[in-house]
């Protein structure tokens, strides 16, 4: 199931990638060491935990949580603009989200229901880089 989700996330995401859209590119997972952010902005996904929740022998909740690395390179944009980037990116993937909350999200026949939580921002100093966290936390309902 786990993978599945994280499929429908990056399927998501990749709506919002490409020449004159909002991101640059979409990294379905993180990066080895000697990879670099090739376009900007660009989404980096992460899990970052996931749990299984059994409240009756009928209905269960499969949990999981991702951090999306929001990235825009400085150099060139500046601090200033960069900023502002990052937050219209962040608004459109808040909107997307909200706006899929339930449309056609599913993994084997189960409804998966998803919601953004604003993470921190912090600054790469080497790699002259501005990024943005968000946390997707999902829940897929089951029968067993």
């Amino acid at each position: 199931m786990l993978n599945t989700v994280h499929t429908k996330i990056a399927t998501l995401l990749a709506t919002l990638e490409g020449t004159g859209k909002p991101l640059g590119i979409v990294y379905d997972d993180l990066l080895d060491k000697d990879e670099e952010v090739t376009s900007f902005p660009a989404v980096i996904i992460g899990l970052s935990r996931f749990s299984n929740e059994y409240l009756t022998n009928e209905e269960n909740i499969f949990g999981s949580t991702f951090t999306l690395y929001l990235v825009q390179e400085t150099e060139i944009a500046g601090m200033s603009k960069a900023n502002r980037i990052l937050r219209q990116t962040t608004d459109t993937i808040i909107d997307t989200f909200a706006t899929n909350w339930d449309q056609g999200a599913t993994s084997e026949g189960h409804r998966i229901w998803w919601k953004i939580n604003l993470g921190n921002s912090f600054y790469d100093s080497d790699e002259k880089q501005l990024y943005y966290e968000l946390q997707l936390t999902t829940n897929l309902v089951f029968n067993n």
